[in-house]
């Protein structure tokens, strides 16, 4: 398999965050717009294996979680200062672990968030419920606003382009159709080589459950997932699925093995059995 990079660039403000699980359901959803039943099937089935990471900002990384450094291993007050500035970003550097040109100049991307006040919509009869205010949280992109998706597959490029645009092509996330989550795929898809640290320490480049792989000395963070149904099914079922903890991107194990993504795909993810729901429990690793 090969470790592929494809920038995407926001053009309008997102309501979803751009999770590894939340864009590979996209693409599944792509897939079955143009390709139909078998499509999806052999999609959720890795035939052939598909695994997306989630958006970084452009020529950056999660920071991994790596064993806590104690102060004596600093050996003068700079080492120190910078290792509490680096401590407080949520990012890298990709080229850390990574060969890859990056800029001149890298930018954290940030985002600005502001409240917008909906209306619910009753599901029977389409109109306003008298009293149901909510609010939503929207984040529009300050600065650069490109980001990274990393892919481990057996696709050629030309297909993995092309799953990537079916994924966006009718928004990204919530609110998709009144123009939120609104996604380019630039034209150029890379193919990335690691600069082998061989540690054996593998950090997860997007949200994944540990389903049954050896994993030691596992440190990472969770948040539970309560995933939605997406596409045409949503209009027929239910649109909850079953609730999942992941560990989150920035997360890193040990494994002995020679290892390109963990997890795995989750089926049976609804209560409706008519249907085998699946969710993206996987995601691409590096060693780090």
């Amino acid at each position: 398999m090969s470790l592929l990079r494809a920038t995407v660039e926001l053009r309008s403000s997102i309501c979803t965050p751009l999770k590894g699980d939340t864009i590979w359901g996209h693409v599944a959803c792509g897939i079955a717009n143009h390709e139909g039943d078998e499509g999806v099937k052999a999609f959720c089935n890795l035939d052939p294996p598909f695994v997306v990471s989630s958006a970084f900002p452009h020529n950056m990384l999660p920071k991994p979680l790596l064993e806590p450094i104690e102060p004596e291993d600093f050996k003068t007050k700079e080492d120190y200062v910078q290792y509490k500035k680096e401590k407080k970003s949520k990012y890298i550097t990709a080229s850390s672990f990574l060969e890859i040109k990056e800029d001149e100049s890298i930018d954290e991307i940030k985002f600005k968030s502001m409240a917008v006040t909906h209306v619910s919509i009753s599901r029977l009869s389409g109109t306003a419920l008298d009293g149901m205010l909510y609010s939503v949280d929207e984040k529009w992109p300050d600065c650069d606003r490109k980001m990274d998706l990393y892919i481990s597959t057996t696709f050629e490029k030309e297909r993995v382009l092309e799953l990537l645009n079916w994924a966006f092509e009718f928004g990204y996330g919530a609110d998709a159709t009144t123009g939120k989550g609104a996604i380019s795929v630039s034209n150029e898809i890379l193919e990335i080589k690691q600069k082998h640290q061989y540690t054996g320490t593998y950090m997860a480049l997007g949200p994944f459950v540990a389903n049954g792989d050896v994993l030691s000395n596992l440190r990472g963070t969770t948040f539970i997932r309560k995933g939605r149904i997406g596409g045409v099914l949503s209009t027929e079922l239910t649109p909850y699925k079953k609730s999942i903890i992941f560990y989150d991107e920035g997360s890193t194990f040990k494994n002995d093995g020679n290892i390109e993504y963990v997890g795995g795909v989750l089926h049976n993810m609804h209560y409706n059995s008519n249907y085998d729901i699946c969710h993206s429990g996987l995601t691409p690793v590096i060693e780090v």
